[in-house]
């Protein structure tokens, strides 16, 4: 790309056809064709940004961080992992374009969602198609907001209309709405406030000071995953049913302090190891773990086909490689693994054995 510089230029300023298209497809499509790109405006005072995305494979985001983390610096653009967050303006612009529909007069009523996310409620005066509606309140979000804050934090986005009929005066907007121009700086007080409503202390102090839960669960056929659970044991059941909920789940909104959230899973028994049950496993990681002050285990539960114990790591690389080193010490079998619940870590897996295999995956 640094040497494609002038070229770049010259297409940015209409001097010339060069066919940027087929240049990112070439190059950034041999790496995984799913990656979408854009370019844009810097937000630096640089010339242009280039914002690499997976959209809704957010998977992809460990590979993009590798790509930009790896770029050359002399490449002379600001490069980006997310859709950064836009003026009214320019949201205005993309909501008109892709779907006729006027934002600036719009609404927006924040209201509480399932697993301390945000749902948001549009309403359009000029109204406008159902689908038509839809699209502008989506389009709305990612370019207010930026594609970070609307992945981790927003939840259900429904819109409505002022309805066909030509008013001599606008509808009302919803009691406790925003106007669009308000609405990333009313969604940031408001995630504050989600926050502080969060445990003060770690999960290793919190764990000690609040009371347990036993669940019962209805275990599913699909492999991967924690589906085929039909028992556990949990500090929190709010966290709990975040991450077994399919939601798409992020360590922030239930961490003021930084941790990741995973499992150990194992497949299969344990009578070759030095384990007699899962429990010994959970104690001796929660031992050696919170000895070390790298986190501490969160529960544990028990599949038709797995057992799991999940983990809270405030050091995730050094955590880690403490619990491939203990486990792979105790003889637990070869498939299994450390896994995590942030969406976009989804993918992500660590073998304890050195021949372990890959663990089912959604797309297996």
């Amino acid at each position: 790309m640094s040497a494609k510089r002038p070229d770049l230029d010259r297409l940015f300023a209409r001097e010339s056809e060069w066919d940027l298209a087929a240049f990112m497809a070439e190059h950034l499509g041999a790496i995984d064709h799913r990656i979408m790109w854009e370019f844009g405006p810097s937000h630096t005072g640089g010339d242009h940004q280039l914002v690499l995305t997976g959209e809704d494979d957010v998977f992809l985001r460990p590979l993009i961080e590798t790509i930009l983390e790896r770029a050359p610096d002399d490449i002379g653009l600001e490069l980006a992992a997310d859709r950064p967050a836009e003026s009214v303006d320019v949201a205005t612009l993309f909501v008109d374009q892709q779907a006729g529909v006027d934002l600036r007069a719009a609404a927006v009523l924040i209201k509480d969602g399932a697993n301390h996310r945000l749902d948001l409620e549009y309403f359009f005066p000029g109204g406008g198609s159902r689908e038509d509606l839809e699209i502008a309140a989506f389009i709305a979000t990612t370019r207010l907001l930026g594609e970070a804050v609307m992945e981790r934090w927003i939840g259900e986005i429904s819109a409505k209309g002022g309805g066909r009929l030509k008013m001599l005066s606008q509808p009302a907007a919803p009691i406790g709405s925003v106007i669009v121009g308000e609405l990333a700086a009313a969604v940031t007080a408001r995630i504050d406030v989600l926050r502080a409503q969060l445990p003060d202390t770690t999960c290793a102090s919190f764990v000690k000071q609040t009371e347990w839960s036993a669940l019962e669960l209805e275990p599913q056929d699909a492999m991967f995953g924690q589906f085929d659970q039909i028992a556990a044991i949990t500090p929190n059941v709010a966290l709990f049913r975040a991450t077994h909920s399919g939601d798409r789940f992020y360590d922030e909104r239930f961490s003021r302090h930084g941790e990741t959230f995973g499992y150990v899973k194992i497949e299969g028994g344990l009578e070759a190891s030095r384990y007699a049950d899962r429990g010994e496993i959970e104690d001796e990681l929660t031992e050696i773990l919170e000895r070390h002050d790298l986190g501490t285990t969160v529960g544990g539960g028990t599949g038709t086909v797995h057992s799991y114990v999940e983990l809270a790591l405030t050091d995730v690389d050094t955590a880690v490689d403490m619990i491939v080193k203990t486990l792979r010490e105790a003889g637990v079998p070869n498939r299994s693994w450390i896994q995590f619940h942030r969406a976009d870590w989804s993918r992500e897996w660590v073998g304890i054995h050195a021949d372990t295999p890959r663990p089912p995956m959604p797309d297996d």
